[in-house]
């Protein structure tokens, strides 16, 4: 049963804040208690939902309107927290969106039903050592990017599975990444297109300057090892982390799980059929 609601919404889209007042008013009327950031209330014109961080972090759902990347922005606010979250895409793809705005009417009504399905994602866990001794770690939903940092050059890194070198990389980056992530950064870099209910880790080459320009699949319990030769930029779901010289980033998959919701069996090949067109007709000669 769900007492209490969190709602997060893209700051700049009229579309998302719109969205997410009238929602607000039929979550209030169906007796579910709504909760917004104090330090987003503001920004979202409903300054009478504000509420401690805690607060939120506690609620039964969190429901996120905009694209994407507002829900990886959700992911990282929660910081392993496990409440599930339901997206409402008004963006373009909506990978990661359980919802469309064509249901944003009804969807209280779902909510307080239990019609949605809940999927747990894998997530990854990484771990940036610099030269310095210091060291970073996190989640990633998507993907850790290593590319070149503050000059454009080739970078040479040197990647190891479970403690055995496996191979050496020329190219303008690696990506490591989730299933879910297989159809972001690593998608456009020719990497293949992986059901997100699958538990695996996914390397591509950014512009490798080799003629191997294959992505290569390991498995979850595989610890990648990234040992650059270079300065470099570390990209997490799309947010910049540092930019420096590292000895080495590290990156397993983590115990930890996004709970995603969404309306509809096999949501993500009906958002590759039909945002992908991949299911074009073939031209007739």
């Amino acid at each position: 049963m769900i007492n209490s609601c969190c709602i997060l919404a893209h700051h700049q889209k009229s579309e998302a804040l719109s969205a997410a007042t009238s929602v607000a008013k039929d979550l209030e009327a169906a007796g579910i208690k709504v909760r917004v950031p104090s330090n987003e209330a503001e920004h979202y014109n409903m300054p009478g939902y504000a509420s401690s961080i805690d607060d939120c972090k506690d609620s039964d759902i969190i429901l996120v309107f905009g694209g994407d990347g507002t829900i990886l922005r959700a992911v990282r606010w929660l910081d392993g927290k496990s409440v599930p979250i339901l997206g409402v895409n008004l963006g373009r793809l909506g990978f990661l969106a359980g919802s469309e705005r064509e249901y944003i009417d009804g969807l209280v009504e779902r909510i307080t039903n239990g019609k949605y399905l809940e999927q747990d994602r894998m997530l990854l866990e990484y771990e940036i050592e610099s030269v310095s001794g210091g060291v970073v770690s996190g989640h990633a939903l998507n993907e850790v990017v290593v590319g070149w940092g503050t000059q454009p050059r080739v970078l040479r890194s040197s990647l190891s599975v479970n403690g055995e070198t496996f191979i050496e990389y020329a190219s303008d980056g690696v990506i490591i990444s989730t299933p879910t992530g297989s159809t972001a950064y690593s998608l456009s870099a020719g990497g293949p297109i992986v059901s997100p209910g699958c538990e695996l880790i996914l390397v591509t080459p950014v512009c490798p300057h080799t003629l191997f320009n294959r992505s290569v699949v390991f498995s979850p319990t595989d610890v990648i090892e990234l040992r650059p030769d270079d300065e470099v930029r570390v990209t997490v779901d799309g947010v910049v982390i540092d930019t420096g010289q590292y000895s080495r980033i590290t990156v397993k998959a983590s115990g930890r799980t996004v709970r995603l919701l969404q309306f509809h069996e096999n949501a993500f090949y009906r958002i590759l059929s039909d945002k992908l067109s991949i299911n074009q007709p073939v031209p007739r000669s």
